[in-house]
């Protein structure tokens, strides 16, 4: 067992000094903290500033310009329609313009656009950082056109030479001989 050991007195000059260093600890300490808030919201603004740039270049990498140009001369009212080949959404402009420039998401596009009897259909991939893809549309009559069969179902297959439609409950083989259709495909569509 320990002996209770009384306290060790001071003299008054060294409890002085103790308490002084004691202060000087304290004031120290107290200022490492201001020093490390500071640090604190100089890295916090370095991060917004960072996010905020970074959130700028990923928009700007993102997005860019299709312009749309009719080469020949018109009459009446163009209809440019843009879809979107990834997400499926499409946008509808009319316009007795000649181009039409829109900003885009980056991404592959199909470009349908009709005047009247006249129409013109491409598919392009556009550019990042706001750069400009041009398409030129050279509007045509269509040249002709072929129909495949009588009432076909809503789900198709297409093996080369023949058509084959089959209801949408299923896949081709789960259909029924009766259901299936077949039909030869003796034609295209051409612009």
């Amino acid at each position: 067992m320990r002996a209770n050991r009384p306290k060790k007195l001071l003299c008054p000059a060294q409890d002085a000094l103790t308490q002084r260093n004691a202060m000087d600890n304290f004031y120290i300490l107290k200022n490492l903290t201001a020093i490390q808030r500071k640090r604190l919201k100089q890295l916090a603004l370095i991060t917004v500033v960072f996010v905020i740039f970074i959130s700028v270049f990923l928009w700007f990498y993102g997005h860019s310009f299709i312009k749309v140009s009719v080469d020949m001369p018109v009459n009446g009212e163009i209809h440019y329609e843009l879809i979107n080949q990834n997400t499926k959404k499409s946008s509808t402009y009319t316009t007795k313009a000649s181009s039409i420039k829109k900003l885009v998401k980056k991404g592959s596009y199909e470009m349908l656009v009709k005047n009247q009897e006249t129409s013109s259909f491409s598919v392009q991939s556009t550019k990042s950082f706001l750069r400009t893809t041009t398409i030129n549309s050279n509007l045509q009559t269509e040249k002709s056109r072929e129909f495949v069969g009588n009432n076909p179902g809503p789900c198709m297959y297409y093996d080369q030479s023949v058509l084959i439609s089959y209801p949408c409950d299923g896949s081709y083989g789960d259909a029924s001989e009766e259901n299936r259709r077949m039909y030869v495909w003796r034609g295209k569509r051409r612009y």
